[in-house]
């Protein structure tokens, strides 16, 4: 059985998702679009979703530094 990333992941050269903390010490993982994401108790949790809404795709996902805070509102830059 093959298992091919979505055409949407399909792209090279940036993450799809990101991951990180909201201001209230939340763990955030969404896609760049700010189409998909959620809030998570954990950062091992909102990793597990980023790679399973990515199909696993190898450097989908970035983590942000702690320092950098996340909302689920608007796009990412690319």
């Amino acid at each position: 059985m093959s298992h091919h990333a979505p055409l949407a992941f399909s792209k090279v050269g940036h993450s799809h998702f990101v991951v990180g903390m909201d201001a209230d010490g939340h763990w955030i993982a969404r896609d760049r679009a700010g189409l998909v994401g959620g809030i998570f108790v954990s950062r091992e949790a909102a990793i597990d979703f980023a790679e399973f809404e990515t199909d696993h795709v190898p450097d989908a996902i970035e983590v942000m530094p702690r320092t950098v805070q996340l909302t689920l509102a608007g796009a990412l830059p690319v």
